[in-house]
């Protein structure tokens, strides 16, 4: 949606993911897809939003929010992006090296603005070349993706010297196993994974994280109704991914 800051400058603001399933499939699904079809909405969204005479452009948003802001920065028309002063992404992954390394990123990214909170994960997913600031939480872990709890006083974010250890442990060891995997397996793990979920019956993740979850039975059996292949490819990720994270730990104790 579209914020009119004042008369000449307004702000395209663009939503992260809701917990719906397929929703963060579509997450997932941009390790190894682009343009994801949030994307191409968000383009066409900016393109044809933008009236002809219309002022200073600020986009921004949140999670994939914050992707989705870059994206279509870096692609609308020419008459378009001339307005655009600020792009900013707040906490939100990056892009496949092609995109960041393309001559339309580069040109876009003295405007591109990132934040992120001490404990980044989802902002630091990917490849990203933006600046970023990053800003102290009132959450632990994970849960300072919420943006609700980033630290403000008065009107500026209260800001941190660098990530936290855990923070940048996690991140290299979740950088060395994306980049470890081949596009056609990053595809092949995803459609397996969301495949037993929604077999399930799972609808969003508060299902899943919900203590108790009634069908997590389901879930161990569809797992194991899977192809031969399917389940080893699945044991092989995730056995890649723990390795990763014990490498990252053994690097930072050295």
């Amino acid at each position: 949606m579209t914020f009119f800051l004042s008369a000449d400058t307004a702000y395209l603001a663009f939503r992260g993911t809701d917990c719906t399933l397929i929703g963060w499939k579509e997450d997932f699904n941009l390790g190894f897809i682009m343009p994801i079809p949030s994307q191409v909405d968000a383009l066409r969204y900016v393109n044809s939003t933008v009236k002809k005479g219309s002022g200073k452009l600020i986009l921004g948003g949140h999670s994939k929010g914050g992707n989705l802001a870059i994206y279509a920065a870096v692609l609308a028309k020419a008459s378009v992006k001339k307005k655009i002063i600020t792009v900013y992404n707040n906490d939100g992954p990056g892009f496949d090296e092609k995109f960041i390394k393309s001559e339309k990123y580069m040109e876009s990214l003295p405007k591109i603005i990132g934040i992120v909170p001490k404990h980044s994960i989802v902002g630091m997913l990917l490849n990203h070349d933006e600046d970023y600031m990053i800003v102290e939480s009132s959450q632990n872990g994970i849960m300072q993706h919420d943006a609700m709890s980033w630290q403000v006083k008065g009107n500026t974010f209260v800001t941190a010297s660098r990530l936290d250890e855990q923070s940048r442990k996690l991140n290299i060891a979740l950088s060395r196993w994306i980049n470890s995997i081949s596009y056609k397996e990053r595809e092949e793990f995803i459609n397996a994974l969301f495949g037993i979920l929604s077999k399930s019956g799972v609808k969003n993740l508060s299902q899943i994280s919900s203590a108790g979850f009634k069908g997590m039975s389901t879930v161990i059996a569809n797992f194991h109704s899977l192809k031969r292949s399917e389940k080893v490819m699945i044991y092989k990720l995730f056995k890649a991914l723990s390795g990763e994270v014990s490498k990252a730990l053994r690097d930072e104790r050295n």
